[in-house]
C-alpha cells in the first residue's frame, strides 16, 4: 500500500508539474493543399516539401502551390510514404512500392534503389512503410511483411489471422529505446523481430484494443497502441520484458498516434485530435482542429511540428518556445512581482493574486476591491506593496492578507514600484514627484522631480537612477535631490528622450527602453549608444526591458524582442504570445527565464530553450531569362544574352509560410541587399556582360534571416564584340573603302564631263551677256547725259528756291522783331501810363493832404473818401492784368518760373519782381507800384530772404537770368 500511495503521489506530482506550465502551440488550417483529392498520409522530405499520398497519385505543396504526379506509378491508389535516413523518398500503392526522384524541373518515379540493389517487386496492398535502426525498410502488405535492404527483400507471411481489411493500415512499427523493433498489426497479436533467428515472434500479452491503426514509443520504454477501444500503453525494458501496461479508454476509434516532447497526440476516426500529456489520466481534445477523422501524422522534429491531416483536411501545428501557466488563465495581468520561493503575485485589476508557477493549483486570491484598481505590486518578504491607479500607496501582509493604506490618493496613478539597496521603496508616477518611503520607519519624503516613470540602481556604484519622459536623472544622496544624467549620445533626438524601463546586466552596464529606441551605457562610460536591432527600426519605442542569463528582452508594439548583443528575433502572437498586446513594464525575471504579462494572461519563456536559428534556405523554383527556363549548357554554365533578363521565382519551405520576408541581390551588378518584401519573384534586366550570382534570403518570424540560396549565371558578350564580329566589320570596311574608291573615280569622271559642258554653255552664255552688256553701256552713257542735263536744270531750280526760302526767312524775322518791338512799346506805353496815372493821382492826394491839414472847416470827411478811392485806384488789378499780359507775351513763363523757386511770393512782391526785369529804377518802381521807396527796398529785401539768394549775389542779376 505504501509503494502504491508512493507511485500514486508520483503520478500526480509529474501530472500537476506537467499542467502547471502548458506549452503554447498554434494551430493552422492548410486544407488549400489539396482540392477534392481523398488523402491518406502524410510525409516531409529532407527539403521541406510537404507530400500527400491520395486516391489520384501523390500531391507536392510547398507553402504555396500543390502538384500532382501520377505517372510512372503502378497504381495511383497511394498510402503512405518513407524519408529514409539516407535522404530518399518512398511511395508505396495498391500495387508496389516507388522511389520520389525530384529534381529541379521535374518529379518522377523510379524503382527503389539500396545501393547495388534496385527493388522492382510487386506488394500485395502495403499501407506501412518503416525504417529500423539499421537501415532495414519494412512494409506492412494484407497479411504478412516484407524487409527490405541491400542484400534483397524476405517476406514475413503471417496468414488470415492477420489479415487487414483497413483501407489505412496493415502492420505498423516501431523501435523502443533499446533497438528492439515491435510490430502492431490492425488483427492479431503484437509482434517482435528477432534479429538473431531473422524471425517474428508474437508477444504473451492480451491486447484490450482491436482494429489496431495508430503505434508510438514514448520516452523510449513506452509502447502506446490505438485501436477501437481506447489506447493501450505497454512499459519494457531491455530485455524485451513487458513490465506494466495501462489501458485508457476515455477516447476510443483511434486513428493515428504521434508522439511530441513526451505528450502524445491521438487521433480519432470521429472525434477529432485529442493530446495526453505524460503522467496525466485523461486526454485533453484539441478544439482548434475543426476537423473529425484524423487519418494519419508526420512529426517533423527539427522544425518542431506535427502535421495532422484528414481524408480532405490538413492541419499544422506548430510548437512555440513559450509556455502558459495554467493556472493563471487568460485574464489581463496588469502587474505581477516574485516573492520568496518565486511565489508569483499578480494584478488582474481589482484582484491580487497568488499563484505557483511549478503546480497546476488554482491561484489564491489575496485581496479584491469593487472601487480599485491595483495598477503596480512589489513583493519585499512579508509585505506586498500595492500602488493603484488613483496614486495611493498600500501594504499587503502576505501573512494575513491584511491591506494597510499608506498614503492617499494624488489622483495620479502610481506607474512603478522600485526597491533600492537599503530596502527603501520608491514610487513613481507622480507628474511633480518622486515618493520614498523609509524601509525601518515607513517615513514617507517626496523629492521633487517632472515626470518620474521608473527606477534602476546599479549594482557597482549604488548610484539610483530614474528615468523620466524628459530623459535620465540621478540621485544625489548629498543634496538629497535628483539631478540630470549629464551623458553625450551618438544619435541626436528627434523629439524629448522618454526612458520606459531600465535594467542593469552582469557587467553592470545599463540597458535603457525608451521612445527612440534601445541605448546602451556601458559601465563606467558617460555615453549614451543606440543599438539598433537587426530587422527593427532603429527609434523603435520599446516598453519595457529585462535582463536575463545573456539576453536583453524588450516589449514593443510589434512583440518580445529577444537580443543577444548581436542578433534578434521577434516572438509574436504568429509563434506562441497569448497576446499581441504586452503590458507596460510587463516583464519580469525569475528563476527559469522571463515572465511575461499580456491582454489576454502571462506567458513564460526559459532562457535555454530561446534558439537564435535560421530561416530555412529558399529553394529556386524556376529561373527564367527570354520567356524560357534557364537550362545550364553542356559545360554547367547558366547563360543568358546580352542585355537580357532574369527573371527567378523562389518559395521557403516553412510553413504555414504566413509571414516570410525575402530580400535579393546580385553580386556583381549590385552587392546591396533590396528591402525586404513578401514577393517570391524578382526581375532583373539588361545586363552586360559579365560573370554574376544570384542570392536570395528569407526570414520568417521568430527566426533570423537564412543562408542565401545562389544561383550564378553569365552573360555572354554581345555579337558585336566577338572575332568574327570584328573580322566582318573589317572585311565590310575593306569592300566599302574600295567600292567607294572606285564610286568616287567614275563620279570625277562624271563630273569631268558635266563641267566641261558647263564651261562651254557658260562660254556662250558670257559672250551673249557682254554683247549685251556692251549695249547697255552705250544706253547708260545716252541716259547720263540726259541725267547730268535734267540734274543741271534741278540745281537751278533749287538755287532759285533757296534764295527765296533766304528772303522769306529774312522777312519772317523782320515781322517777328517789328512784334517784339510793338509789344516793347506796348508794355513801356503801359508801363508810362500807369507811371503817370499813379503821378498824377500822387500829387491830387498830396493836394488834398494840404488841404485837410489846411482848412479846419472842409468836409474832411469826403475828402479822406476821396484820398481813399485813390489809395485803392494804386492796387487796382485791371491795369496790372494787362500788364502781365503784354508781360508774358515776352517774358514766357517767368511767373511760373518764380514761383517754382519760390512759392511763398505774394501778388505784389511778384509785380515787384516784374518791374526788376524791366530794369526800372527804385524811384520807377516806387511810382508804379505806389509806395514810397523807402518801402521799395524793404519789399526787396523781403524777396531776398523768401528767395534765399546767398550773400554777394544780387536780387537784379538773379531775375534777369529767369
Amino acid at each position: 500500500m505504501r509503494i502504491s500511495g508512493l507511485i500514486t503521489s508520483l503520478l500526480l506530482s509529474l501530472s500537476l508539474l506537467a499542467a502547471a506550465q502548458q506549452q503554447r502551440y498554434l494551430y493552422y488550417d492548410l486544407s488549400e493543399a489539396v482540392a477534392s483529392e481523398v488523402i491518406k498520409g502524410i510525409v516531409k522530405d529532407e527539403q521541406g516539401l510537404v507530400w500527400f499520398a491520395t486516391d489520384q497519385g501523390v500531391l507536392s505543396y510547398d507553402g504555396n502551390q500543390t502538384r500532382l504526379y501520377n505517372k510512372g506509378l503502378q497504381s495511383n491508389y497511394t498510402k503512405t510514404f518513407l524519408s529514409t535516413k539516407s535522404g530518399q523518398l518512398i511511395v508505396v500503392n495498391d500495387r508496389g512500392m516507388r522511389e520520389i526522384i525530384r529534381t529541379q524541373d521535374s518529379v518522377y518515379f523510379a524503382p527503389l534503389q539500396l545501393d547495388n540493389y534496385t527493388f522492382n517487386e510487386p506488394l500485395e496492398y502495403p499501407k506501412s512503410l518503416y525504417q529500423d535502426q539499421r537501415g532495414n525498410i519494412w512494409v506492412g502488405e494484407v497479411d504478412g511483411v516484407v524487409r527490405i535492404n541491400a542484400n534483397g527483400f524476405k517476406r514475413f507471411e503471417l496468414g488470415p489471422d492477420f489479415q487487414s481489411i483497413s483501407y489505412h493500415r496493415t502492420f505498423t512499427f516501431q523501435e523502443d529505446a533499446f533497438g528492439t523493433l515491435w510490430i502492431a498489426p490492425y488483427k492479431g497479436s503484437l509482434l517482435r523481430y528477432l534479429p538473431e533467428s531473422d524471425q517474428l515472434q508474437p508477444v504473451n500479452i492480451d491486447l484490450p484494443v482491436s482494429d489496431v491503426t495508430g503505434f508510438a514509443v514514448l520516452r523510449g520504454d513506452y509502447l502506446v497502441i490505438g485501436g477501437k477501444e481506447g489506447v493501450f500503453q505497454i512499459k519494457t525494458d531491455s530485455e524485451q520484458n513487458i513490465l506494466e501496461t495501462r489501458f485508457f479508454n476515455s477516447v476510443d476509434n483511434i486513428s493515428a498516434l504521434a508522439v511530441q516532447k513526451n505528450q502524445v497526440y491521438i487521433g480519432t476516426w470521429d472525434e477529432g485530435l485529442y493530446v495526453l500529456p505524460y503522467g496525466t489520466q485523461v486526454p485533453e481534445k484539441v478544439t482548434e482542429v475543426d476537423f473529425v477523422d484524423v487519418v494519419d501524422f508526420f512529426h517533423d522534429e527539427r522544425a518542431n511540428e506535427i502535421w495532422v491531416v484528414g481524408s480532405e483536411n490538413v492541419g499544422l501545428i506548430s510548437f512555440s518556445e513559450i509556455t502558459s501557466p495554467a493556472s493563471i488563465g487568460s485574464f489581463r495581468i496588469e502587474a505581477a512581482t516574485f516573492g520568496d520561493n518565486q511565489n508569483l503575485y499578480y494584478s488582474i485589476g481589482q484582484e491580487i493574486r497568488q499563484a505557483n508557477l511549478s503546480s497546476a493549483l488554482p491561484p489564491t486570491t489575496l485581496t479584491s476591491s469593487k472601487t480599485n484598481y491595483f495598477d503596480q505590486l512589489l513583493a519585499d518578504k512579508d509585505k506586498l506593496w500595492v500602488g493603484d491607479s488613483f496614486g495611493s500607496i498600500y501594504f499587503l501582509d502576505i501573512t494575513n492578507n491584511q491591506l494597510t493604506k499608506v498614503k492617499d490618493s494624488t489622483g495620479v496613478a502610481i506607474k512603478y514600484i522600485f526597491n533600492d539597496a537599503q530596502s527603501n521603496k520608491w514610487f513613481a508616477g507622480d507628474p511633480e514627484k518622486v515618493i520614498r518611503i523609509e524601509s525601518q520607519t515607513n517615513d514617507i519624503t517626496f523629492f521633487e522631480l517632472q515626470g518620474s516613470i521608473v527606477f534602476a540602481q546599479s549594482a557597482s556604484t549604488q548610484t539610483l537612477y530614474c528615468g523620466t519622459n524628459d530623459g535620465l536623472y540621478t540621485f544625489n544622496n548629498n543634496s538629497k535631490s535628483f539631478v540630470r544624467h549629464k551623458a553625450t549620445m551618438n544619435f541626436s533626438p528627434t523629439k524629448p528622450l522618454a526612458i520606459e524601463d531600465i535594467c542593469f546586466d552582469l557587467q553592470d552596464n545599463m540597458w535603457i527602453a525608451t521612445n527612440q529606441g534601445l541605448l546602451l551605457k556601458r559601465s563606467g562610460e558617460n555615453r549614451l549608444l543606440r543599438h539598433e536591432l537587426p530587422g527593427m527600426p532603429e527609434d523603435e519605442p520599446y516598453k519595457a526591458i529585462v535582463w536575463k542569463d545573456g539576453l536583453v528582452w524588450l516589449a514593443s508594439d510589434y512583440g518580445l524582442t529577444a537580443y543577444n548583443g548581436e542578433e534578434a528575433i521577434l516572438y509574436t502572437t504568429k509563434n506562441g504570445l497569448p497576446s499581441k498586446i504586452l503590458t507596460w513594464r510587463g516583464l519580469k525575471t525569475y528563476t527559469d527565464g522571463v515572465f511575461i504579462s499580456t491582454a489576454k494572461g502571462a506567458a513564460l519563456i526559459h532562457s535555454e530553450q530561446v534558439k537564435f536559428e535560421k530561416t530555412p534556405v529558399p529553394s529556386l523554383k524556376s529561373i527564367i531569362s527570354g520567356n524560357k527556363s534557364l537550362v545550364p549548357n553542356e559545360n554547367g554554365q547558366a547563360v543568358i544574352p546580352y542585355k537580357g533578363n532574369l527573371q527567378a521565382e523562389f518559395v521557403t519551405l516553412t510553413y504555414p509560410g504566413l509571414d516570410i520576408r525575402y530580400q535579393s541581390r546580385v553580386i556583381g551588378l549590385d552587392d546591396t541587399w533590396s528591402e525586404p518584401s513578401d514577393n517570391r519573384q524578382v526581375n532583373f534586366l539588361g545586363f552586360s556582360e559579365g560573370e554574376y550570382i544570384l542570392e536570395v534570403r528569407a526570414r520568417e518570424t521568430g527566426l533570423l534571416w537564412s543562408a542565401p540560396v545562389q544561383y550564378a549565371f553569365i552573360v555572354e558578350v554581345p555579337w558585336f564584340r566577338t572575332w568574327w564580329a570584328y573580322l566582318l566589320f573589317a572585311t565590310g570596311v575593306a569592300a566599302i573603302l574600295i567600292l567607294s574608291t572606285r564610286a568616287y573615280n567614275y563620279h570625277l569622271i562624271l563630273q569631268k564631263r558635266r563641267f566641261k559642258k558647263i564651261i562651254d554653255e557658260r562660254t556662250q552664255e558670257i559672250k551673249r551677256q557682254k554683247n549685251e552688256i556692251i549695249e547697255q553701256k552705250n544706253r547708260i552713257i545716252q541716259q547720263k547725259e540726259e541725267l547730268l542735263s535734267k540734274t543741271e536744270a534741278i540745281h537751278k531750280s533749287k538755287q532759285a528756291l533757296s534764295d527765296a526760302d533766304v528772303n522769306f526767312l529774312h522777312l519772317k524775322e523782320k515781322q517777328l522783331q517789328d512784334q517784339i518791338e510793338y509789344r516793347n512799346k506796348q508794355i513801356t506805353t503801359h508801363t508810362l501810363h500807369i507811371i503817370q496815372k499813379n503821378e498824377s493821382l500822387r500829387e491830387l492826394k498830396t493836394k488834398l493832404e494840404t488841404i485837410v491839414k489846411s482848412s479846419q472847416k472842409a468836409p474832411h470827411q469826403e475828402i479822406k473818401k476821396t484820398i481813399k478811392i485813390i489809395d485803392e485806384s494804386f492796387r487796382l488789378d485791371k491795369d496790372w492784368e494787362d500788364f502781365k499780359l503784354y508781360f508774358e507775351q515776352i517774358y514766357t513763363g517767368f511767373y511760373t518760373k518764380l514761383k517754382v523757386n519760390c512759392p511763398a511770393l505774394t501778388t505784389q512782391e511778384l509785380r515787384h519782381c516784374a518791374l526788376i526785369r524791366l530794369n526800372l529804377s527804385l524811384q520807377e518802381c516806387a511810382t508804379i507800384l505806389g509806395i514810397s521807396p523807402d518801402s521799395v527796398k524793404v519789399s526787396r529785401s523781403r524777396i531776398r530772404k523768401k528767395l534765399n539768394l546767398e550773400k554777394g549775389q544780387g536780387l537784379t542779376d538773379f531775375i534777369l537770368s529767369i
